[in-house]
């Protein structure tokens, strides 16, 4: 029995990934002096496909559909011939990789649940005007002269390789992933800042993203000859709040007549608009036990809440013991008066200087919850 022509094909020389459109097919173990060759990607090459000329190597266009979003697995079936005496169909597989396959988060610093090396979210501390701040916010707005960058690329076969960020830093990126806290580009004038990031694998894909922050520090003096605190939110006169009459420790608290106005949060095109007495990302709240405690106590723990709907009139829940350090088998055991204050804060984190303050009483039978409630991380 005559056997018929054979040729075993090879991709690229035998490289598992590559980033061109076109593959060189070389054949080796040929047999039976073929004179014809046909492919088909990821299927058995059909009537459908024309014969042609065999050569090795020979110029392929790679398969339709790759796109940069995914590295993609692809098989070339060939079959060769001599003149009528057609072979068996062999194969050989390579990955298309023709884009970067990138996470990037170019984020305000202080967002909860950053790392906390790079985003500085343990700074719930009020010493000033204009001084920390708090460790949540919008993640389009900073107040810091740095921001935070996350890249992470596992889902890039090739590897990252290195980033750039445009007039700040650029670097290497070691087993798909890096985190730090590159400076602003764009100088030290409060408001838009434009950020680029390149990221590059290893084929030499590159993409790159752009993001804009908003800078926002509580000092807007770029002259370095004066300290300001112009870029902090300001609360106006005639706001209040209380607490509900439910009696637990989880209590609704009710904001009144609440106005307040900064100098840049909520009026940056691209982002959500808020009306003056509405350009607030949250509040600030801290709780005391002595009524003698001043909102000024630098033993006060901050927690940051976002109020998803700055108004006049708002409503979140508070734990009045948040931050007292109460030992678990005392909870039920603290009736009483409790002092809550509130300073309201922007986007960037700046707290205003003007607070409110209401008392909370706890009476003896209070409730506490029975399940368990996210903790409040400082």
């Amino acid at each position: 029995m005559v056997s018929g022509p054979s040729a075993t094909p090879l991709l690229d020389s035998g490289l598992p990934i590559t980033r061109n459109n076109v593959v060189a097919v070389s054949f080796s173990n040929v047999t039976g002096s073929p004179d014809g060759v046909r492919y088909h990607w990821d299927s058995a090459p059909t009537d459908a496909d024309p014969w042609v000329a065999f050569t090795s190597p020979l110029t392929v266009q790679g398969p339709t559909g790759v796109t940069s979003a995914a590295c993609q697995p692809h098989i070339l079936y060939t079959q060769v011939r001599k003149s009528t005496t057609v072979g068996a169909v062999t194969q050989d597989a390579e990955i298309f990789d023709i884009g970067v396959q990138a996470n990037v988060n170019i984020l305000n610093r202080h967002l909860s649940g950053l790392p906390a090396t790079y985003s500085l979210s343990a700074q719930d501390v009020f010493t000033g005007p204009g001084g920390n701040g708090a460790s949540d916010g919008d993640p389009n707005y900073t107040r810091e002269r740095s921001f935070f960058l996350g890249i992470s690329g596992f889902a890039d076969c090739s590897g990252l390789s290195s980033f750039a960020v445009a007039g700040s830093e650029n670097g290497p990126i070691a087993n798909n992933f890096y985190v730090n806290a590159p400076a602003l580009p764009g100088g030290i004038t409060p408001g838009a800042h434009e950020i680029s990031v390149e990221v590059k694998d290893a084929l030499g894909n590159a993409d790159t993203i752009a993001k804009t922050l908003i800078y926002d520090p509580a000092n807007i003096d770029t002259t370095g000859a004066q300290t300001n605190t112009l870029g902090l939110p300001v609360l106006g006169s005639g706001g209040s709040f209380a607490a509900n009459s439910s009696n637990s420790i989880i209590r609704s608290l009710s904001f009144q007549g609440i106005s307040v106005t900064d100098n840049l949060y909520g009026q940056q095109p691209g982002l959500p608009l808020l009306d003056n007495g509405k350009q607030f990302w949250g509040v600030w709240i801290a709780n005391a036990t002595s009524a003698n405690t001043s909102v000024d106590d630098p033993n006060l723990n901050w927690y940051p809440v976002r109020v998803p709907a700055p108004n006049s009139n708002f409503t979140i829940p508070w734990n009045i013991f948040a931050g007292l350090n109460v030992p678990y088998a005392e909870l039920r055991n603290r009736p009483g008066d409790y002092y809550v204050f509130v300073r309201f804060l922007d986007g960037a984190g700046n707290a205003s200087v003007g607070s409110l303050k209401a008392t909370v009483t706890l009476s003896a039978g209070y409730g506490v919850p029975t399940v368990q409630l996210p903790m409040l991380n400082r």
